[in-house]
């Protein structure tokens, strides 16, 4: 029976990823094939320079490697026979169910394959959460960063700049304020849980509520014991920042890359940079895999006036190498990495 659950739930989940591809995609097509966009694609599919969009790609590679390295660094801390093989396969993991569920929820199934791996929950639970809290802190101040150096700019774009920014800053900020108590504040953490599981409980949404609080107790005193074995290591969390930071800029240099091989000229390579990095950052809280129309609406807004006419061959170069390359390189690691029994 509970396997007859498991499959129907696993169905349900495949069919509600399908149907959002398959709307990501016809939202792109729908703009093509109704305005100019269809037009402009052929036009540029004459000129277009494949060199810029080489690099590109390259940018995509180098965000991937990247995240592998930081990983091993983070894991090797834990666990000095940890290789680079693994944890390049665990990111491309994150990458891949990142695209695939909502809220780029990809963490869980990062902690489950270095599970398979042979390192415990609670390691595990420690390098990945550690890796995510890096990453939106990091995220959040290169992003307040070119708003402050480019406000102008976003308000040009946007009137009520401020109400996004803010918005955006405060939930950022609880997500990083959660994980830092989940990962400090043990009693505080407690706390927490048993009220969650109260509400839980009074509104009767959960049919196992103490067999619910028990699991995660017990997932969180793991935990706890993995982020203390993890320490006050300073330095590898500040060499782990900057490698973000290398990272999330290959990632925002894209459209930039893709302007180019449009042979259009003119346009603020740091302008472009800081509008990506805002987009990336506010599409995470779309609740659809891939931010799907989120992203595309975030894009369209800031970067309309620096391609014009071209701006919808733009989303859908920009959609292909940064969010479906993930679903592609991400799907033949994986499947590397099980026909090796790495996983």
């Amino acid at each position: 029976m509970m396997q007859d659950t498991s499959s129907v739930a696993s169905s349900k989940k495949k069919w509600f990823t399908t149907i959002t591809l398959v709307l990501s995609i016809a939202v792109i097509l729908y703009f093509l094939l109704t305005t100019d966009g269809l037009d402009a694609l052929l036009t540029l599919s004459k000129t277009i320079q494949l060199q810029w969009l080489g690099l590109a790609l390259l940018a995509v590679f180098g965000r991937y490697l990247i995240e592998g390295y930081v990983l091993l660094m983070l894991s090797r801390h834990l666990d000095p026979a940890w290789t680079f093989q693994k944890s390049f396969t665990v990111g491309m993991v994150g990458f891949l169910y990142s695209a695939l569920t909502p809220f780029s929820a990809g963490e869980p199934m990062e902690i489950y394959t270095m599970d398979k791996m042979g390192m415990s929950a609670g390691a595990s639970s420690a390098v990945i959460v550690v890796k995510a809290l890096i990453h939106q802190v990091v995220m959040m101040v290169y992003c307040l960063f070119f708003v402050a150096v480019r406000l102008a700019y976003f308000r040009s774009v946007l009137n009520n700049i401020v109400v996004v920014i803010l918005l955006t800053l405060v939930v950022n900020s609880v997500m990083i304020t959660i994980m830092l108590v989940v990962m400090i504040n043990n009693k505080l953490t407690q706390k927490l849980l048993r009220f969650i599981m109260s509400v839980l409980l009074r509104f009767k949404w959960c049919r196992r509520p103490k067999r619910l609080y028990r699991k995660i107790r017990n997932q969180l005193y793991t935990f706890h014991d993995g982020a203390a074995l993890m320490g006050r290591s300073t330095g590898l969390y500040v060499k782990s920042a900057v490698w973000t930071l290398i990272q999330i800029t290959l990632a925002s240099v894209i459209p930039y890359l893709i302007y180019r091989s449009f042979t259009l000229y003119g346009g603020s390579f740091f302008t472009m940079l800081a509008a990506d990095t805002f987009v990336t950052m506010a599409a995470e809280f779309v609740p659809l895999p891939g931010s799907s129309g989120g992203a595309e609406g975030g894009f369209y807004l800031f970067f309309h006036d620096i391609f014009g006419s071209t701006i919808f061959p733009a989303i859908l170069l920009w959609r292909i190498i940064a969010y479906y390359s993930s679903i592609v390189f991400g799907y033949l690691t994986t499947w590397a990495a099980a026909k090796k029994n790495l996983i």
